[in-house]
């Protein structure tokens, strides 16, 4: 059997928003805590777009064409 790394994170997640509602004075302080946690995946979402968008745009190494054998090649006209 195979280990969703995904359902880890999901069970922490689960864990955390019980504990959040128990714990917290009152649902208005839980609401508040979301808004704090979508607020820094928001900004980690954008910052990571930004990264991957400027490494993107940057010249990096040429990519090598793949070589060709001798049956890729096309007849010449002359011979």
């Amino acid at each position: 059997m195979t280990w969703n790394p995904l359902l880890t994170d999901l069970s922490i997640v689960v864990i955390a928003a019980i504990l959040i509602l128990v714990l917290s004075p009152g649902v208005a302080v839980a609401g508040m805590i979301a808004l704090l946690v979508l607020l820094a995946w928001a900004v980690t979402l954008i910052l990571d777009s930004r990264r991957r968008r400027d490494e993107s745009r940057r010249p990096g190494r040429p990519i090598p064409s793949p070589r060709r054998g001798p049956q890729d090649r096309r007849p010449s006209a002359g011979r």
